[in-house]
């Protein structure tokens, strides 16, 4: 699966035509919802503020990293006692290819690494624990201008057999 979403993103990147970047450099802030599953129990969904910046070495192909800081935590019940779930940090790196649609959208894939520390209470106790894996997603972007745009994104984070961490974002951009 993981060489399937590899080699559609690198073809996207070198096959397709697009607009002209008009700045090398971006950065971002993003508003994001994580969704964390685990069979047996109910989602929970922290929320996170999340920075971005990158690179475009072409109009097509950028170099993006990520760093997120939760904002506040989400509830579930477990056999009826309340339990929490905050994302402490998260970060990532990732590569994205770009597919511009016209002068003003663009759509993308972005693929790369993730990093997520989250910590768990229950009943007074508290668990912290990192999730590490091979991440990926689409979003789209609009721009106002050449330099400032808004995008929605979808991620997957994690996938583990049992457990998983995926996201939705929106966001600004500014390029410079």
């Amino acid at each position: 699966m993981n060489k399937i979403i590899f080699s559609t993103i690198f073809s996207i990147v070198v096959f397709s035509s697009g607009i002209a970047a008009s700045s090398e450099n971006y950065m971002g802030v993003d508003f994001t919802i994580v969704k964390y599953e685990e069979t047996g129990y109910s989602d929970v969904n922290p929320k996170v503020l999340r920075l971005r910046a990158g690179h475009n070495f072409t109009p097509n192909f950028s170099l993006e990293g990520h760093i997120g800081f939760g904002i506040a935590d989400d509830s579930t019940s477990i056999m009826g006692f309340k339990a929490d779930m905050e994302i402490d940090y998260l970060y990532g790196l990732y590569v994205r290819g770009n597919v511009p649609l016209s002068d003003q959208f663009k759509m993308y894939g972005i693929a790369g690494y993730t990093n997520i520390n989250a910590t768990a209470s229950l009943l007074g106790f508290s668990y912290s624990d990192d999730e590490e894996d091979f991440s990926y997603g689409v979003g789209i972007e609009i721009f106002s201008d050449k330099k400032v745009s808004c995008n929605l994104e979808y991620m997957q984070l994690t996938e583990k057999s049992d457990n998983e961490f995926s996201s939705i974002s929106i966001g600004a951009k500014i390029n410079f």
